[in-house]
């Protein structure tokens, strides 16, 4: 059984580590032996393969500085805290993800920008049982190019105010293009008779077809991850309060879990607890106790708020 490096030790890594163009082992099924219909739902995601580092605002990074302008107001939660010991007052957000779309040409996004920012309070009330996103989590759409002046300091929460398990370590990131199949909770019902036909024959059982299908990591685009632990879900399920339908934008999780099937190539020999955590934990984040948060946008109108849900 493997040990999870985050249970014992919450230490941020401080190595910088030299990565290399980091790559997804192939999937050891085929999907179109179990229905070729699957395959015409493929997409095009992208695995960001975040690793400890000191990106600039002009890369795309996990957890680091932001190419914001110095003339608009730094973002602040609400202030409406899932629980008491949060606070009553605003916060002012955390730098999430940064992602420049010549990173990952495949993520959705509004016309005319190049770049997605997204942030998050540094409080629990990310985790509000409410799907909405209500302020707690906030994207941001700009063109990069219109940023003259970058906010030289940000204004920051006060540490006592900050769980820290949901705060990004500093990382660089080693964008991957990798193709996605639909969940079955995505799935008309008689591909789901199919997956389920294919899943009896029990070849292979430390795998299922839900985790083959979708990425582990931080991810963008693509399709949504399995449901853990709500239903019915699906397109019907998943909506935005305007009532048009939601779809997959970012996926904040650990690298690869305990299965390895994940696991990029190039980590394949990396066995020791500090590789590990330079690896499969290197964001450093424990959003939702250990499920996958995944956040969704509006696909009738990108002004509207942002959803998410753990799975």
């Amino acid at each position: 059984m493997w040990d999870d490096p985050r249970a014992s030790n919450r230490a941020r890594p401080s190595e910088e580590i030299d990565v290399p163009r980091l790559t997804t082992n192939p999937r050891p099924v085929a999907f179109a032996d179990i229905d070729p219909r699957i395959v015409g739902l493929a997409r095009d995601a992208a695995r960001l393969h975040p690793r400890p580092g000191s990106p600039s605002v002009l890369e795309s990074s996990v957890g680091g500085p932001m190419l914001w302008p110095a003339d608009e107001p730094w973002p602040l939660c609400p202030g409406d805290h899932a629980f008491d010991q949060d606070g009553p007052d605003p916060l002012p957000l955390i730098a999430g993800v940064q992602v420049y779309l010549r990173d990952a040409p495949s993520l959705p996004h509004p016309p005319g920008v190049d770049l997605l920012q997204m942030m998050w309070c540094p409080t629990l009330g990310i985790e509000a049982d409410d799907h909405t996103a209500d302020g707690h989590l906030q994207v941001f759409w700009r063109a990069s190019s219109d940023v003259k002046a970058v906010l030289a300091d940000p204004p920051a929460p006060p540490p006592e105010r900050v769980w820290t398990e949901i705060v990004p370590a500093r990382c660089v990131v080693n964008p991957e293009q990798i193709t996605e199949y639909p969940t079955t909770d995505w799935l008309p019902a008689e591909l789901v008779e199919a997956v389920q036909r294919c899943e009896a024959l029990g070849e292979d059982p430390a795998y299922t077809y839900n985790m083959l299908a979708v990425a582990q990591g931080i991810k963008v685009g693509g399709w949504a991850g399995s449901a853990s632990f709500w239903g019915p879900a699906g397109p019907d399920y998943f909506r935005c309060e305007c009532g048009a339908a939601l779809d997959a934008l970012i996926q904040l999780d650990d690298e690869w879990d305990g299965t390895e099937t994940w696991r990029p190539i190039e980590d394949a020999g990396k066995t020791s607890y500090a590789d590990r955590r330079l690896s499969q934990l290197a964001a450093d984040l424990d959003i939702g106790r250990g499920y996958a948060l995944q956040t969704y946008y509006c696909t009738a109108d990108w002004t509207h708020p942002i959803a998410r849900y753990m799975q």
